[in-house]
Parts: C-alpha cells; structure tokens; sequence
C-alpha cells in the first residue's frame, strides 16, 4: 500500500509543470517517508524479552538474573 502511494506520488511529481503542486506533492512524500521511519521504529522497539529459568521449581523466591526477579519471572 505504502509502496503504491509513493509509486503515484512519484508519478505526479515527474508530470505536473506547476511548482506549487510540485512541492506539495513532494512535501507530502517526506512526511510519509518520515512516518514509514517512526512506524519502523515502533515497531522493533516493542520486543518481548523471555526469561527460561531452569531448576528452583519457583522456590527461591529471592533469584535475580538482569534486574528480573524470581516472584516476577515466576509464572506457576
């Protein structure tokens, strides 16, 4: 979709003769270049981190591993 849109955009950029809508046109191409970047960018910041601990059975209540405790990695 994102690709069709920029296709047209480019396409009215090369045929139109006036300015004013030449540079709308392309004004309107970096803003969407720009959302494309940040909707990028959200969504590889949204990553899930599992933590697998092996053993304890949850009864070391007090087990820490990279600031993760074991009541809160706990899933039983």
């Amino acid at each position: 979709m994102l690709n069709e849109l920029n296709a047209k955009l480019t396409k009215g950029v090369l045929d139109c003769a006036n300015f004013d809508t030449g540079f709308k046109i392309s004004l309107m191409k970096v803003i969407l270049f720009s959302l494309i970047l940040i909707f990028n960018s959200l969504v590889s910041a949204k990553t899930v981190n599992v933590i697998l601990d092996p053993g304890h059975g949850g009864q070391d209540r007090g087990a820490e591993y990279h600031g993760a405790t074991e009541a809160i990695v706990n899933l039983q």
